[in-house]
């Protein structure tokens, strides 16, 4: 899938990354602002998650760099996930889900990119991703 987005939507292999780095829902990541954004202490704050609770997500170097690189699509205010003439995005389903057609991949979701954070981090040693529901 990687290299079908690569080739077709390269401009869109932040917003892959950032979720495959931090696990954020869909919904948490394309209303997430600049303000809940801590590249300091590599952390970012979810104020209401699914459950209505305030969650911290660690930021790895990675999730880090593509952060800085959104950075540059928009002048550090309002929403994190724009396109590259810096307007805001609110959803990946058209070019996602032809992404997915494309290479083949069936039975898939958005959401499954944050059981592979998970189970990334859980083979890495973490006890994180133990501690959470995904």
């Amino acid at each position: 899938m990687r290299v079908v987005i690569e080739n077709r939507y390269p401009e869109h292999l932040p917003e892959l990354e950032l979720a495959l780095n931090t696990g954020l829902r869909l919904s948490e990541m394309y209303g997430l602002t600049w303000e809940s954004v801590n590249a300091s202490r590599r952390i970012l704050t979810v104020s209401r998650s699914k459950n209505g609770e305030t969650r911290h997500v660690p930021l790895n170097v990675t999730a880090v760099a593509v952060l800085s690189e959104l950075r540059k699509r928009g002048d550090g205010t309002g929403r994190v996930v724009r396109n590259i003439k810096g307007s805001p995005l609110s959803d990946p389903r058209y070019w996602f889900e032809p992404s997915l057609r494309a290479a083949k991949i069936r039975d898939f979701s958005w959401h499954c990119l944050r059981h592979t954070f998970a189970s990334r981090l859980v083979m890495a040693g973490s006890t994180y991703a133990r501690s959470k529901s995904f």
